[in-house]
């Protein structure tokens, strides 16, 4: 038996329909044997919304429990799909504040006023940008794009793409803007914020000096120059002894002395005992 998710199974070329939907047939339901799939898209006729004409799918957009396959009215606004009866549903779209003896330009999306604002016969409803193209099928709903360029073949035009020659694969922080095009590709932001309009993402660049935290030599104070006069890879401009490359200033123990008052604290004056601060007052004990 092959079950469907409409609660129907074929046994033996005949659909038996699982009416109780308790996820078995039971032996009335199969004496029934009545239940034949008459168009043999695998939905019993007792359970199937078009007996007559195949829709394995069941799509009903109206929720009016007759499938869109053999509804009149597919959208139940009132202007039927085939509305001039030529046999064939949308070869002659409704003009806008016309609904009769014409077809119903979004069949499936209810527009009883039949508004067409650029005259493409195809309903404002289902066509948000007006480019003459349904929603479901525009690659930007809802920015017009006649065209419908696609540059990267990612699915989405050009004209709503925030990369249009990159696509979203390429993508190393996963927030949806390719690499390419992203202000900050290794960081989380698909916001794109780069309040100072640098190029350079808010989230990669704390000091917006337009130089990436991951290469700044001052990533918390503004340095664009990155400016670093004695090569010790701190920038000049956070830099407690730019002129000097010097070691650490002080740790919770100890507090190192620029004995010979330079403004800077020297490797000689470092290695000097460690300089203990044993006061805690901020001067080392050996310049005390």
């Amino acid at each position: 038996m092959i079950a469907n998710s409409f609660g129907c199974e074929k046994v033996e070329n005949i659909a038996n329909c699982d009416q109780n939907k308790d996820g078995t047939l039971d032996p009335d339901e199969l004496a029934e044997g009545a239940q034949l799939d008459t168009d043999d898209d695998g939905a019993g006729d007792a359970c199937d919304n078009c007996k007559d004409i195949q829709n394995p799918d069941q799509v009903n957009s109206d929720l009016d429990g007759l499938g869109d396959a053999c509804d009149i009215d597919d959208d139940n606004d009132g202007v039927f799909d085939d509305g001039d009866n030529s046999g064939l549903a949308g070869d002659n779209p409704c003009r806008a504040g016309i609904s009769t003896d014409c077809d119903d330009n979004c069949p499936r999306t209810p527009n009883g006023n039949q508004a067409d604002a650029n005259g493409d016969s195809l309903g404002d409803a289902c066509d948000n940008d007006l480019d003459g193209f349904h929603n479901d099928l525009d690659n930007c709903p809802n920015d017009a794009n006649s065209d419908q360029l696609d540059s990267d073949g990612d699915g989405f035009g050009d004209v709503c793409d925030n990369c249009p020659n990159q696509s979203v694969a390429d993508d190393t922080d996963g927030d949806g803007v390719g690499d390419l095009c992203d202000n900050c590709p290794n960081d989380y932001n698909p916001n794109q914020d780069d309040s100072n309009n640098d190029g350079i993402g808010d989230v990669c660049d704390n000091d917006s000096d337009g130089v990436p935290d991951s290469s700044d030599n001052c990533p918390n104070d503004s340095n664009s120059s990155q400016t670093d006069s004695d090569d010790d890879t701190i920038g000049d401009a956070c830099d407690n002894c730019p002129n000097n490359a010097n070691g650490p200033n002080c740790s919770e123990l100890y507090l190192n002395c620029d004995k010979n008052g330079d403004g800077c604290v020297e490797q000689e004056e470092v290695d000097v005992g460690n300089q203990r601060d044993t006061d805690g007052d901020g001067i080392g004990d050996a310049c005390e």
